[in-house]
């Protein structure tokens, strides 16, 4: 896992994934397929690579922190990407969660760099801070 910490809320189900990207789709930018030059395969390439790293980032911790927000480790469907319309408050990244929906009841998860404040008249059932094993020099 990534140095990043990572930030996980717990909460009951929801079924409107409206302005949420599949993450096959998200984590597929070049989807255009056509390029004028160079400069663009990179761009792309770069992209992609930025998008897996986060989303490994995001998968690692919501599985290191399965018992304490009591996720079973299934999927309902496909986790969805999202942004909130702000820029993220570490780093220079965009304000971006992970929505993963448990699927023998429902129970969703959002995984993000940085606290979501808690939606308004939503029950939340948990909320846990992954946060990066330093190495130890013996």
């Amino acid at each position: 896992m990534s140095l990043q910490e990572w930030h996980i809320m717990s909460s009951p189900p929801i079924d409107s994934f409206e302005g949420m990207t599949p993450l096959a789709d998200y984590l597929s930018p070049a989807v255009h397929g056509s390029y004028s030059c160079p400069q663009d395969v990179w761009f792309d390439i770069e992209q992609t690579e930025d998008r897996l790293k986060w989303a490994k980032g995001a998968l690692g911790a919501l599985e290191s922190a399965a018992a304490e927000v009591d996720w079973d480790g299934d999927f309902r469907g496909t986790p969805y990407v999202g942004a909130l319309p702000w820029p993220a408050p570490v780093g220079d990244e965009a304000a971006r969660y992970l929505l993963v929906k448990q699927d023998n009841n429902g129970t969703c998860f959002v995984i993000s760099a940085f606290p979501i404040p808690a939606p308004l008249f939503q029950t939340v059932y948990a909320t846990t801070v992954v946060r990066p094993e330093r190495p130890t020099h013996a």
